[in-house]
């Protein structure tokens, strides 16, 4: 009897640290985050029902904040993502060196956001900030992204592209029937991914402009850094609560969406 428990529970331990660290260090905050959304601070734990989330959803800097996070995350990531599946989709049909080229393509991602910022430093002279931020960003993260994308398309099985060719399809017809639908989870995987680059695309913004840059690139994370140096940690809470409910359900329809693709439904 031990031994058959001692067998069910020895394959589990590997993933014992995982499972703790994720219940520590995401599950608890986040539980604590909510709590704090709709307590008055930290310290007199008084409830002050959706007083917090009332004040965040009528305040001006929130507004904005939120505003161009949405935008520039709905904007970046379709970019970046057509960008890398086009980049992809030609080194497969072209046949080109994919060892060198993944090199070439991971190295912007290496780099410190301080390095990447500084290096597009003259960008601003000539470009607008959010033109600037659009750029630095699409910079260094299509590449990662080419990679994923790269590797997936390099997975796809040989004998099913082989069948392709023997009844005449071309390289073209391969690649949009086969190569891209059997890419999909590694796309959806790349989007939600580059979803969460676009949302931390606040360390360059304050490298180059601070904690009250251009309300143009005024981003979620500097409204959330500002009210967390004043101490207002009910109001971080709860701004991290309404932007929460906002970005689930976009993560839910991607991973849907690839669900879908993926079983062929319609």
């Amino acid at each position: 009897m031990l031994i058959k428990r001692m067998k069910r529970i020895i394959p589990v331990l590997p993933a014992l640290p995982s499972v703790v660290g994720l219940f520590v260090f995401y599950i608890l905050p986040s539980f604590a985050a909510a709590m704090y959304a709709f307590t008055a601070d930290t310290y007199s734990r008084k409830f002050v029902g959706l007083g917090n989330i009332r004040y965040v959803l009528e305040s001006g800097y929130f507004r904005i904040a939120i505003k161009n996070t949405l935008l520039f995350s709905v904007t970046s990531v379709p970019l970046t993502i057509v960008s890398a599946l086009a980049i992809a989709s030609l080194t497969v049909m072209f046949g080109m060196k994919m060892p060198l080229l993944r090199k070439l393509y991971f190295l912007p991602v290496m780099l410190p956001s301080a390095a990447a910022a500084l290096a597009a430093e003259n960008l601003i002279t000539w470009l607008s900030p959010a033109a600037s931020l659009m750029t630095i960003f699409l910079w260094k993260y299509t590449g990662i992204n080419i990679i994923i994308i790269l590797t997936a398309m390099s997975m796809i099985d040989g004998d099913t592209l082989d069948a392709a060719s023997l009844d005449g399809a071309s390289s073209w017809q391969k690649l949009i029937y086969i190569i891209i639908p059997g890419s999909a989870p590694s796309i959806a995987f790349a989007s939600v991914l580059t979803l969460s680059y676009s949302l931390k695309i606040f360390r360059e913004s304050y490298i180059l402009w601070g904690s009250y840059p251009d309300s143009s690139v005024y981003m979620l994370q500097n409204y959330i850094n500002n009210q967390f140096g004043k101490m207002n940690y009910g109001y971080v809470a709860a701004c991290s609560l309404i932007f929460s409910v906002i970005i689930y359900p976009v993560i839910f329809f991607i991973l849907k969406t690839e669900h879908r693709i993926n079983n062929g439904e319609k």
